[in-house]
């Protein structure tokens, strides 16, 4: 049987080098087309929830030669590893232009894959910003630190991969995005947790807008070849009474297993969702203004077959 407490000091002290992104640059060639491509993408319908204009955009955009040659040098968001794209696209002018590239990224990176709309808003590009009306777990509209949680967690099919990028940092520094280095977290702990995690039927409680049904779910599978971790404390029924679950948050709560991501205004993030995403605390209060609060843009991408069937019970 695995030991009462994973985590002790000599074994886990600060993130390895392994626990750092793959850091992309937009080369000169994109950077020089993008004139045009805001200008034909300026003649497709704004609903970017679409499939038809998703498929619209998809062309548009391996059409143009220096787009599609990056494109294909990029490595896959299908991977443990999360990806950093840093700025030069222009994210951070957070127009229309903006949001439609960001969901295109999305599409050319999969292109098997779609952008489907948020619950909130029917949109497939949202906000996230603190609001003076948000709960402790309401984090796209909250300042507070988040947990590790998995994107859509309450979501019948949660999607395959998350993107957020920077339009504002925080002015005072601090609440730097961080993925949970899920390929450390299973080389260190014992298989027989492993095997609790992957086997067990765990329960989960839907929000009280989704009328806090309780289902069950599947903590920990393989999903295309990679572990996908289906994790959120606040929403798991019986937590803290299950042995399981509280060593598991010990260890995704380890500094020492996380990438910590702080972005610049331009940057985004892309990662894998079966590996967590949490929000570090921030340095000093939020701004009154909320023009000069933090604020990132995000959509997720889904594959439009093969996918759901993973999360069938």
């Amino acid at each position: 049987m695995f030991q009462q407490r994973l985590v002790s000091p000599p074994a886990l002290t600060a993130p390895s080098v392994s626990c750092q992104p793959n850091r992309v640059t937009p080369p000169r060639e994109v950077i020089e087309v993008l004139p045009s491509l805001r200008e034909a993408v300026s003649q497709l319908d704004s609903d970017l929830t679409k499939v038809s204009v998703q498929s619209e955009l998809k062309a548009l955009l391996f059409g143009n030669k220096n787009w599609a040659d990056w494109i294909a040098t990029l490595p896959s968001p299908v991977s443990l590893k999360p990806i950093v794209l840093e700025s030069g696209i222009g994210f951070e002018r957070d127009d229309e232009f903006a949001r439609t590239l960001l969901v295109g990224l999305a599409l050319s990176l999969q292109p098997e894959n779609f952008v489907p709309p948020y619950s909130v808003g029917n949109l497939a590009v949202t906000e996230v910003i603190a609001k003076g009306t948000a709960t402790e777990y309401s984090h796209s509209e909250n300042d507070l630190p988040a947990p590790p949680h998995c994107a859509g967690f309450f979501e019948p099919v949660p999607p395959q991969v998350c993107f957020f990028t920077c339009i504002r940092p925080h002015p005072g520094g601090g609440a730097e995005t961080t993925v949970v280095n899920l390929e450390r977290i299973l080389e260190f702990a014992p298989q027989a947790l492993i095997e609790e995690w992957e086997n067990r039927e765990y329960q989960l409680r839907t929000s009280r807008r989704l009328g806090e049904q309780v289902l069950p779910f599947r903590l920990l599978q393989n999903v295309n070849g990679l572990p996908f971790l289906r994790y959120r404390k606040e929403y798991t029924v019986d937590f803290e009474q299950t042995r399981a679950l509280c060593l598991l948050e010990e260890l995704i709560t380890h500094p020492a297993n996380h990438f910590i991501v702080p972005l610049k205004a331009g940057d985004t993030l892309i990662h894998w969702n079966g590996s967590p995403h949490s929000r570090m605390a921030q340095s000093g209060s939020t701004p009154v203004e909320i023009e000069a609060r933090r604020k990132l843009i995000r959509c997720r991408s889904v594959p439009q077959t093969g996918w759901a069937e993973n999360f069938h019970q």
